[in-house]
């Protein structure tokens, strides 16, 4: 496994800390991902079939599995995995015993169902007076949406990200892959951390009440400012018009960002280099509104002869904001990331040896990395249920073969 692993012995800056993981799919993973990958030990608590991502694709060569999914195996790194019915009493109980053993638990299920089958917060608490538990929902615990189902895009939707997304005279568009989960667990972590910062402070259990769609929202500013300041609902911009704008190249798409006001304009004229954009009616702002269409049709003639990065080195060589739009593949071979070690190849026995996603922060002398690969399934069982709660082999054969685990 290439991980980027420290020589020095170093430590992960949660080293310490513990997690028991009882969510599911991308919400919770991603949060106790950022955890586990920052140091945390992060134990995966399945149902007996196995967390929903499992069944999630992409899959090696389309070939459906449950011990290799892309999803689930980026959700899961630094994680141990065991498999355990909440619903039956033995569960119940294998549960409590493990919680005094850990600093955290997070949660995504519907709000109330723990309350059902009596694991309730003061039930938890109970077992752990220093317990802190991440309640991670669509809509909170409170308030009438409470208990509303939810998918990725009705959450994007309800929160304003889908408003605002795509062209002025088109339907909105949902943005790709799970954008509101991901912003929900993005969010959890920062307040588990927070929270853990009060109990330790206070020595009292914390509750973390988390809303995907209110954290969903909260990056919806600019609209929101401009209806509390004017009244005005903001519409969809598309991909831009004029000098700030995407632009079809020879090899994709390139962004070109020039602003209105100051230099900007004038170097990207002369860049551009054609007759017809220094033409006088494009030297203001409002002539350039006013002659759009001929505007664009200028710069689409430019664009289109030169390859993304092409287009991006001449923006650096004059000081103007142009960039490729990436594909995948230039992700990975992006220079950039690269330089930074962003990806890490992770061998796993199913799935073989893949690409992920590294760091998104970088912290000095407590570094990120992959310590262990993703689990399969119950794969700690033992060393958890035996090795650590002290329940003998046999009684674990018998909890296995009566589904407890």
């Amino acid at each position: 496994m290439t991980n980027g692993a420290p020589s020095d012995g170093r430590q992960g800056a949660l080293a310490r800390l513990r997690v028991l993981d009882l969510s599911g799919f991308v919400s919770g993973p991603y949060a106790t991902k950022l955890l586990a990958d920052y140091g945390a030990d992060v134990v995966k608590v399945e149902p007996l079939d196995g967390d929903p991502a499992r069944r999630t694709g992409p899959f090696p060569e389309d070939i459906p599995n449950i011990e290799a999914s892309g999803l689930f195996l980026h959700l899961n790194t630094n994680k141990r995995s065991v498999t355990l019915d909440l619903e039956t009493e033995e569960g119940r109980a294998l549960l409590l015993d493990l919680i005094p053993r850990f600093d955290i638990v997070v949660e995504n299920f519907s709000p109330g169902y723990l309350d059902e089958i009596g694991l309730d917060d003061a039930t938890m608490v109970t077992a752990n007076p220093r317990l802190v538990i991440a309640h991670i929902t669509p809509f909170g615990q409170t308030g009438p949406y409470r208990r509303y189902r939810e998918t990725d895009l009705t959450l994007q939707a309800i929160s304003g990200m889908v408003h605002h997304n795509g062209d002025p005279d088109r339907e909105p568009l949902k943005l790709f892959g799970y954008q509101s989960y991901y912003l929900g667990g993005a969010h959890a972590s920062v307040a588990i951390l927070a929270a853990l910062r009060r109990r330790d402070a206070t020595g009292e259990s914390q509750q973390v009440d988390l809303s995907i769609a209110s954290c969903a929202g909260n990056v919806i500013v600019p609209p929101m400012t401009s209806w509390a300041y004017a009244g005005i609902i903001t519409m969809r911009r598309g991909h831009g018009r004029g000098q700030w704008a995407i632009y079809p190249c020879a090899d994709g798409f390139a962004t070109v960002s020039v602003y209105h006001t100051g230099r900007e304009w004038g170097d990207f004229a002369r860049m551009v280099g054609s007759d017809a954009i220094k033409d006088p009616k494009f030297e203001t702002a409002a002539g350039r509104t006013e002659h759009v269409e001929e505007l664009e049709s200028e710069i689409l003639a430019w664009t289109i002869g030169r390859t993304k990065h092409e287009l991006q080195e001449l923006g650096r060589e004059n000081r103007i904001a142009i960039g490729y739009t990436a594909t995948v593949q230039d992700l990975i071979e992006s220079p950039q990331l690269r330089s930074r070690d962003f990806f890490t190849q992770v061998e796993h026995p199913a799935a073989g040896t893949q690409t992920y996603p590294g760091a998104p922060v970088r912290l000095t002398g407590s570094p990120w990395r992959i310590r262990r690969r993703p689990p399969l399934l119950g794969e700690h069982n033992e060393e958890i249920y035996v090795g650590e709660l002290g329940r003998r082999p046999e009684q674990l054969i018998e909890m296995s073969s009566s589904g407890v685990v």
